[in-house]
């Protein structure tokens, strides 16, 4: 699990640097701009973004609970996504 928030945290550590040193030297809209950008570049690097899938049998549960399709995919491959429905199970 610490190798998925490695890029996170360093982009993080990065921005918070950055950012303090131009706060400092008295650029503060550029300082807000760079926290604001390497945020948004941790957030995206990090788990959070992409969470992990779930299985088969807890997307049945979850689609019976809320009524979502169910879809399943084989990445890489283009055209591959099939739409699973009730009639089909």
């Amino acid at each position: 699990m610490m190798r998925a928030w490695t890029m996170a945290g360093l982009m993080t550590l990065f921005g918070l640097a950055s950012a303090i040193t131009r706060f400092a030297s008295g650029q503060t809209v550029s300082a807000a701009v760079i926290l604001v950008l390497f945020g948004a570049a941790a957030w995206w690097l990090s788990p959070l973004a992409f969470p992990r899938p779930v299985g088969a049998a807890r997307a049945r549960e979850l689609s019976a609970a809320d009524g979502r399709a169910i879809v399943y995919w084989r990445a890489g491959a283009d055209g591959s996504a099939v739409r699973c429905t009730d009639a089909e199970r």
